[in-house]
């Protein structure tokens, strides 16, 4: 339907019917019982969201505000799919003693690496203290899944910023992160395009999730 002549349009964007594009990282076991296994889709979703919006709208201002918001969800789905689990284990344990608690077992996975603690605390910053900002902090080109034929795909690499020192000491509970890793997180996050940090916290939550369906099914 078009809009109204008084509503700014960026431009003429092609809409992918998004209930039948195919996962790209995110694929539940059959007949999982792991409930965090459908937060984990979300967050695939989330993905394929933001990639899109940054592949059609290439022009940096006009919906840098969208563009955050889609970051934003990425993260809150990408948390939410940890709680979920957390919830689990810590009814699975209720019934059997042995499994060690949570947030233990977590942190001996080395799956729980610099990436996926630091997106965490992305989360816990946005959840608590305020808004980390999305920008294109050097104008290079990064590449977009959605990129065919004669396109390219190269889009701006959307970064988020780092994270002040003042926020990360304003949050009341200890984050995932320790304060002598944030220098090094906040050189990722100034290095590397948030759809590849996306991906490769993807790549972690999955592995976490398939140690996590093993654990539990011997117990």
């Amino acid at each position: 339907m078009p809009l109204p002549s008084h509503v700014a349009q960026l431009d003429s964007v092609p809409l992918i019917a998004f209930d039948e594009l195919e996962p790209l990282l995110v694929h539940p076991p059959a007949g999982t019982a792991l409930r965090a296994w459908m937060k984990a889709s979300e967050v695939g979703r989330r993905m394929d969201h933001f990639d899109w919006l940054v592949h059609v709208a290439r022009p940096v201002r006009g919906c840098s505000t969208f563009v955050g918001d889609l970051a934003s969800a990425f993260l809150m789905s990408y948390e939410s799919t940890l709680q979920v689990l957390k919830e689990q284990w810590k009814a699975s344990r209720s019934g059997a003693p042995s499994l060690p608690k949570s947030d233990t077992w977590l942190a001996s996975l080395p799956e729980y690496d610099l990436t996926c603690r630091g997106l965490r605390t992305l989360r816990h910053v946005q959840a608590h203290v305020g808004v980390v900002p999305v920008v294109v902090p050097h104008g290079r080109p990064h590449h977009s899944r959605f990129a065919a034929g004669t396109d390219p795909g190269l889009v701006p690499a959307w970064g988020w910023s780092p994270i002040a020192v003042t926020d990360f000491a304003a949050l009341t509970q200890p984050p995932p992160l320790s304060q002598l890793e944030l220098p090094q997180w906040n050189t990722r996050l100034a290095e590397t395009p948030v759809t590849q940090l996306m991906r490769e916290g993807i790549e972690r939550l999955v592995r976490i999730l398939h140690a996590a369906e093993q654990l539990l099914r011997t117990h």
